[in-house]
């Protein structure tokens, strides 16, 4: 008999074939990047300003609710309005039981029934990074019966287009607040 040698049959891949692999995986990843970064950046400005929005229908059911004013404004420091009309560093929600026009942090007595049992911050948003939303005023007063004093439009965009406006954000006298297209 023979003495037959044994075949070893070797199985995996050639270092050309690995290569190649690794060469068309990274093409194919340089062109799906910047795609998905254009995705997820198409994708934060509805997100912005459906929060945006959802603040405000906030705004306006606590007014309904409470019978007093309710104020939307630009805030950086989530305790206090800034004055401003870009709302890109976050914004706050208060009842402005007292009347004076600015939050307070700490329980007050909003009902005269010598209990300080509420605050006047009802919420607080943080604000997106590399968006912005600009507005034509600095607060919007939601008034007990859910009307505002005029109407007021936000612009909502990515900060990398900051000449394009993606998302109007508008509000009416009688507080019907709506999203469109520019």
């Amino acid at each position: 008999m023979k003495n037959r040698s044994k075949i070893r049959n070797n199985s995996g891949f050639t270092l050309i074939e690995m290569i190649v692999t690794v060469t068309i995986v990274a093409i194919f990843a340089s062109i799906a990047v910047p795609s998905f970064s254009q995705l997820i950046r198409n994708n934060k400005i509805p997100t912005t300003t459906n929060e945006f929005i959802s603040s405000m229908v906030l705004a306006r059911s606590e007014a309904l609710k409470r019978s007093r004013d309710v104020i939307v404004c630009a805030s950086t420091d989530q305790l206090s309005c800034n004055g401003g009309t870009d709302y890109s560093g976050g914004w706050i929600v208060y009842d402005d039981c007292n009347g004076d026009g600015s939050p307070t942090a700490v329980a007050v007595d909003c009902n005269d029934d010598n209990l300080e049992e509420e605050q006047e911050i009802i919420k607080v948003h943080n604000g997106f990074d590399r968006m912005f939303i600009n507005g034509t005023a600095n607060n919007i007063t939601f008034l007990f019966s859910g009307r505002v004093a005029g109407n007021t439009t936000f612009d909502v965009g990515h900060e990398s287009e900051p000449t394009v406006t993606k998302k109007e954000v508008t509000v009416n006298r009688v507080g019907r607040i709506k999203s469109e297209d520019p």
